[in-house]
């Protein structure tokens, strides 16, 4: 197996730490970059000792450190958003500010990166919603579901 390097975005997150964790399982390298807002540590906890992680504090509003981070990533797992909808309707200004102005961000760090050639770039466009149990476990099936991580090993 080919280790990669592998940025997500959101990485503290709910599907984000899911994510990571079952990256790290197959053995690549993981950078997780999160600014915390909605993000947190106890979802990472259980990853944190392993010396094939790492956490950038970052904010994708304004980034700082994200053009050394995305040269030095082959896949990125952009995963970062306000995960509550209903922002939208009450605060359009912030729902696009840490919706589509943090993807803008992004991608143009992206293209001005530099590299010869870019990292593969995969976005998370669905809304996981709860189960209608409302469990977590729901939510992880269907975060496995929507991402594949079982075929993950071959697509990579």
């Amino acid at each position: 197996m080919i280790e990669r390097i592998i940025l997500v975005t959101g990485g503290a997150g709910f599907i984000g730490s899911h994510l990571t964790e079952e990256l790290l399982n197959q053995g690549h390298k993981v950078t997780i970059l999160d600014n915390f807002s909605n993000g947190k540590m106890n979802n990472i906890q259980h990853s944190l000792g392993n010396p094939s992680l790492t956490i950038a504090k970052e904010d994708l509003k304004r980034p700082k450190k994200l053009r050394q981070i995305i040269n030095a990533s082959d896949t990125i797992f952009h995963l970062a958003a306000n995960p509550e909808v209903k922002l939208g309707e009450t605060d359009p200004k912030k729902h696009f500010e840490e919706n589509i102005l943090a993807t803008f961000n992004l991608l143009e760090t992206m293209r001005k990166s530099g590299k010869p050639k870019n990292p593969r770039l995969h976005f998370n466009i669905h809304r996981v919603r709860r189960s209608h149990t409302g469990s977590n476990k729901g939510r992880l099936r269907a975060a496995h579901t929507h991402l594949n991580l079982r075929r993950l090993k071959t697509r990579l």
